[in-house]
């Protein structure tokens, strides 16, 4: 009698509890989207006056000048006309649903673009975790860029550099987010033998949107991942060839197949009867064109994730996601400087996008190495090599926030 007595009173108890427990992973749920919310909020405010200059005050023959007059056309002549569609679609669709100019709708879509970074960003620095310090790193970490310190008495703050904060372009702007919501997936679904149908589903539909939006990052993706894979069978690591297949590498092989053909193969595209356009090897043709000084702008570029990867080495292996970022941006790096598009497109520098944001998904997993290692080790708080990688970090900080203020206000423009 006193067994079943005591059976009952704990079946009771544990009744009791299965409330509790629900609505405390309620509570931790709203506070982890109040977190993302915030962070949303604040890259808004932030970027807001930004997006503000590039849509609705821009130079003369900026890219958001030209990419409203493609989705103009496109809407007249109800063709695609583009491999990157997705801006000027979306833009296309608020201007019809919501009764709105195509600047405002660009206007919105930019602001929202930009502000997304930052939750995103906290996503790959700090898991789930984060507060308002998490914020506070977050922010400073998305105006971030080039070392610039050497160049800034002769106006040049962009050209030979490989940018981490990009504004002058929307297509780059709406594709940012999008990849890094996809390396998100991506770094728990390659690294595991068994993920979730969720995270596969996920996966192919941000790559499809990413590769719609801009196809640089599928670019890289590809050769990426299939190494970062490989390396990771010959260590004997967890992952899964089935995803890779799957996942990554069938969609990104008929999107990047699909894009090709229809940019250099047919008449398809808008800006093929201006010329003869296509794809070849020639190592620094395209970058020499426009800038001199490669090698130190290419330090000024990476110098934060360099001095971390310098400083803690022994502890990479640790941080998987790292290694795929690293692997992103040497595959973006190397068809920056040793590829070009023949023609008109010589100039455009298109390659630099899959450098600049496989430099992007490397920083963020830099700094979330420095913020773990240093939170987890006392010793290497105040340590001489974490002083160095926060110093280099807030260097980057400081020309981001003068490059920021210069695209805002156009100071010394010409000297882009």
């Amino acid at each position: 009698m006193g067994t079943r007595n005591s059976f009952i009173a704990h079946t009771i108890g544990l009744e009791r509890q299965v409330p509790t427990i629900r609505q405390s992973a309620r509570s931790e749920s709203f506070l982890y989207a109040n977190r993302y919310i915030a962070s949303t909020a604040v890259g808004a405010i932030v970027f807001a006056p930004m997006a503000w200059h590039v849509v609705l005050d821009p130079v003369p023959g900026s890219d958001f000048s030209m990419h409203l007059g493609l989705a103009t056309r496109m809407w007249q002549e109800g063709a695609i006309g583009l491999p990157h569609f997705l801006y000027h679609f979306l833009i296309l669709l608020m201007s019809n649903c919501m009764g709105m100019t195509l600047k405002l709708a660009s206007l919105l879509l930019t602001t929202a673009g930009l502000a997304a970074i930052l939750p995103l960003s906290q996503l790959v620095i700090f898991r789930e975790r984060g507060g308002l310090s998490a914020l506070s790193i977050v922010l400073v970490t998305s105006i971030a860029s080039s070392i610039t310190i050497w160049t800034i008495p002769s106006h040049h703050l962009y050209f030979g550099y490989i940018p981490l904060a990009v504004y002058h372009s929307p297509t780059m702007t709406l594709m940012k987010p999008l990849a890094l919501w996809n390396f998100l997936l991506l770094s728990r679904g390659l690294t595991v033998r068994i993920s979730s149908a969720r995270v596969q589903r996920w996966s192919v539909i941000s790559l499809i949107l990413c590769g719609l939006a801009k196809p640089s990052y599928v670019l890289i993706l590809l050769p990426a991942a299939i190494v970062f894979v490989c390396i990771r069978k010959l260590l004997r690591a967890e992952a899964s060839w089935w995803f890779l297949l799957h996942c990554v590498v069938v969609p990104s092989l008929a999107l990047l197949i699909w894009q090709y053909c229809f940019t250099y193969l047919s008449n398809s595209a808008f800006y093929c009867e201006r010329g003869e356009t296509g794809i070849e090897f020639a190592p620094l043709l395209a970058v020499r064109t426009v800038s001199g000084n490669l090698l130190i702008k290419l330090l000024g570029s990476i110098a934060f994730p360099l001095s971390v990867s310098c400083v803690h080495w022994n502890r990479l292996r640790a941080y998987p996601e790292y290694n795929f970022a690293l692997l992103l941006f040497s595959f973006g790096a190397l068809c920056f400087y040793l590829l070009a598009e023949r023609g008109m497109h010589l100039t455009h520098l298109n390659f630099l996008w899959s450098a600049s944001i496989g430099l992007l998904l490397w920083f963020l997993c830099c700094v979330r190495i420095l913020v773990v290692e240093t939170r987890n080790s006392e010793r290497e708080m105040g340590s001489m090599g974490t002083l160095i990688c926060c110093f280099v970090l807030a260097l980057h900080i400081i020309c981001g926030a003068l490059w920021y203020a210069v695209e805002v206000t156009r100071s010394f423009a010409a000297g882009w």
